[in-house]
């Protein structure tokens, strides 16, 4: 796990003042992800349809211990959205991703990684198509927790549609560190979704959480539960899966 908090520093000043009113300012403006891809096909799906959800354990083992919990908010979320919802196993896919690493080493002994990103693709494309035949589901969606970079103003963190307050391991109550610039690392949802025949249908992430604390240095720390604030999973999981909602 990276925690490149930040790249470019300033002193921190500590100051008891409201959240987005820092040193007089305006909160920092929040974006969706500027690598967020929908293609001009995408059209979601209508209510009632099936949305198979596959969901990979975390890049980092650390973040495994949210997965599950994750896993959950995403169904509840497409259910909200009026979406059945059936389950495709880590393993049913993993069998199908062995098998593409296989073909793809019988030619290629030392794969790049856009080649091994292709084979990712292809084994989704061929569990989407499978999944399509036996449930009649118009999508697949692969989610996946894994660490993005995120922008550090004043005291806070803003990444992939979320802004959140960095926490300062030595702060006193309602105490609030600013004058921080530079870049550092968020935990974010990724969202894959494929179509049944296994067209790439759109890239999507949310902002789930922040890896670390600060010290009075300016200093990372790795949080010990990042993924502990329920609410803060689920508006990352909203976020996420937003294009499924905009019908």
């Amino acid at each position: 796990m990276s925690s490149d908090f930040p790249s470019r520093r300033q002193m921190l000043v500590a100051l008891p003042i409201a959240p987005y009113l820092l040193l007089g300012c305006a909160g920092p403006s929040i974006k969706a992800a500027s690598d967020r891809y929908v293609s001009p096909d995408f059209r979601p799906p209508k209510a009632g349809s099936i949305i198979l959800v596959l969901h990979l354990p975390a890049l980092e083992p650390v973040y495994r211990v949210g997965d599950e919990e994750i896993r959950k908010l995403v169904q509840a979320s497409l259910f909200k959205a009026g979406y059945r919802v059936g389950v495709i196993e880590p393993e049913d896919y993993m069998l199908a991703l062995r098998a593409e690493f296989q073909q793809l080493r019988r030619t290629t002994p030392a794969p790049t990684p856009e080649q091994l990103a292709l084979a990712e693709m292809q084994a989704l494309s061929t569990v989407a198509k499978v999944g399509s035949e036996l449930t009649g589901s118009p999508v697949l969606l692969r989610t996946r927790l894994l660490t993005r970079s995120a922008n550090l103003w004043q005291s806070y963190a803003t990444w992939d549609g979320v802004s959140r307050p960095i926490v300062f391991a030595d702060s006193k109550p309602n105490e609030v560190r600013a004058n921080i610039e530079g870049t550092g690392s968020g935990i974010s949802l990724e969202v894959v979704a494929t179509s049944s025949d296994g067209r790439l249908l759109l890239k999507n992430y949310g902002g789930i959480s922040l890896p670390f604390y600060a010290s009075r240095s300016g200093r990372p720390l790795t949080v010990d539960k990042p993924l502990a604030v329920q609410s803060h999973l689920a508006q990352g999981v909203d976020i996420a899966l937003s294009p499924f909602y905009e019908r």
